[in-house]
């Protein structure tokens, strides 16, 4: 992964233990140490500025042993310049081969003198200097092409060049670093200098978390959270609602199913709640007894959803605040137990509503649901030949009944009869 802007780059190539790296670069001099001995983690972050007169500012890396295809890389020779090394080892013919150019060397050449032995760069330079002056054979060549501060001042030069054609690149690099970061620092949370400032922020995220929550829960928007299904609040509590209904007529369905003792529990409670009063009337203590029976039955169902309700909206809750309070970790760990205490408050008022209306729904003896005279009349519709039945006058004794399907009747006293009469 690279980091920063990459400028262009001089690449210093050629075989190895050719004095390339020493160059310009005067290794093995002995490094003066500025930096104290001890070792800490230092909460201010640490500068190194290295500045020295005179010194050319170049980017290099250095490649060796790559030398003798140039033309793989730069076919015409014009981003190519010949570097003479130990121009002292070799002076002879040296002169020709640099102006002759037979390899079409774009750039040039320059031949310097590397450093020899405990030379310090400035010893070395004086050196090079005289060996130029006074060698009869490289006295000769052109004081352009001769010397480290020329070829500095050249690789400069090149290298300037370069940037300048590329700058426009390396401006819009440098922009898009900046959006990213100015983006990132953006995202970093702000220093709370006061409660004042402390309350503002935390306030404006309260606000931002409660509009999350208007949007996934009341209205539907999951457009902040488009990948994650859980997020999806109106749809997940759409399903729910869809099942625990489906439950509820599951158990519903299961206490109807076909069974010898058919009607019997119904007539024992008829036999238990009789009393004084005109005949084929219903009592309503017997209607209601029924009616508790059946409540009772499913009336687990309701206090299982409500539960499942607000486990699942105490997740949503959570997850909203963490994401935005993400950058106040120090909020979490209270906020936390807050949303906790909250929902759990919450679901307890919800079972103590659920608990009145399961309790109404014992004590009611009536209904709004439209189904339930058209249920009536469905089962009323085979009342004839259920009592044909009982009293012996069909040979079948299998009855069908919607809801209940096929029914074998049994031998049933008067008071079978009085009960679907009284119906």
């Amino acid at each position: 992964m690279q980091e920063g802007i990459q400028l262009p780059t001089i690449v210093v190539v050629g075989d190895q233990s050719s004095g390339k790296s020493s160059v310009l670069e005067p290794q093995g001099a002995k490094p003066s140490k500025r930096l104290r001995k001890r070792k800490r983690i230092s909460n201010s972050p640490l500068t190194l500025i290295v500045k020295k007169k005179g010194v050319p500012d170049l980017t290099m890396v250095d490649l060796p042993g790559i030398t003798w295809d140039v033309a793989a890389v730069d076919k015409t020779g014009q981003r190519t310049l010949a570097v003479v090394t130990k121009a002292d080892r070799s002076p002879e013919g040296l002169l020709e081969k640099v102006t002759a150019d037979d390899v079409n060397i774009g750039l040039g050449y320059v031949c310097v003198r590397n450093r020899i032995g405990d030379e310090t760069y400035e010893e070395a330079r004086e050196e090079e200097a005289k060996l130029f002056e006074t060698n009869p054979q490289l006295s000769a060549i052109n004081k352009s092409m001769v010397g480290i501060p020329v070829l500095a001042e050249k690789l400069v030069k090149i290298q300037a060049t370069i940037i300048v054609k590329c700058l426009p690149e390396i401006v819009r690099k440098i922009n898009d670093k900046l959006s990213a970061n100015i983006e990132d620092l953006n995202k970093l949370p702000k220093h709370l200098n006061s409660v004042a400032e402390a309350m503002t922020t935390f306030m404006h995220i309260l606000g931002s978390a409660k509009e999350s929550l208007r949007k996934i829960i009341l209205q539907g928007q999951f457009d902040e959270y488009p990948d994650s299904a859980e997020m999806h609040c109106t749809a997940r509590l759409a399903e729910m609602f869809n099942n625990t209904l489906l439950i509820c007529n599951l158990k519903s369905m299961s206490t109807m199913i076909p069974k010898k003792n058919f009607l019997l529990d119904e007539m024992k409670v008829l036999e238990e709640t009789k009393s004084i009063g005109l005949p084929r009337f219903l009592p309503r203590a017997a209607f209601l007894t029924l009616l508790q029976q059946k409540v009772t039955d499913v009336s687990m169902i309701p206090f299982e959803f409500v539960d499942k309700i607000w486990s699942y909206l105490g997740d949503v809750v959570v997850s909203v605040w963490l994401r935005h309070c993400d950058n106040y970790p120090q909020l979490l760990s209270c906020t936390r137990r807050a949303v906790k205490n909250l929902i759990d408050k919450k679901q307890q008022q919800s079972i103590e509503w659920v608990k009145d209306m399961v309790e109404m729904e014992k004590l009611t003896d009536y209904t709004c649901n439209p189904e339930y005279m058209a249920s009536c009349n469905k089962l009323m519709s085979r009342q004839d030949e259920f009592i044909k039945i009982v009293n012996g006058l069909e040979t079948s004794s299998d009855i069908q009944i919607d809801g209940f399907g096929l029914i074998n009747v049994v031998i049933c006293t008067a008071r079978a009869v009085w009960l679907m009469l009284s119906m």
